[in-house]
């Protein structure tokens, strides 16, 4: 059985700083489109190196999707931002 210790990972400054100002693995894309679908979501996002979705949910007119890091999460947040 695997143990959280096992895991762990150093977190450089400029990473702490984000989590410090509240960066999380959840992307929330608020007053979505309802052209925006999960499924095309995780196709926009599958370029980017070690991303893993774990789940995405619609919840009215936003869309929140969990990855597996938040580095990650911080990458596909400027992808999109970039779009």
């Amino acid at each position: 059985m695997a143990r959280w210790t096992d895991n762990r990972i150093l977190v450089n400054i400029g990473m702490a700083e984000s989590i410090v100002k509240g960066a999380s693995r959840t992307l929330v894309l608020h007053e979505r489109d309802e052209r925006h679908i999960v499924e095309a979501m995780k196709q926009d996002l599958a370029h980017i190196y070690g991303l893993f979705v774990i789940g995405a949910s619609v919840s009215g007119r936003n869309m929140h999707v969990s990855l597996a890091s938040i580095k990650t999460a911080i990458q596909a947040r400027t992808c999109l931002k970039s779009q």
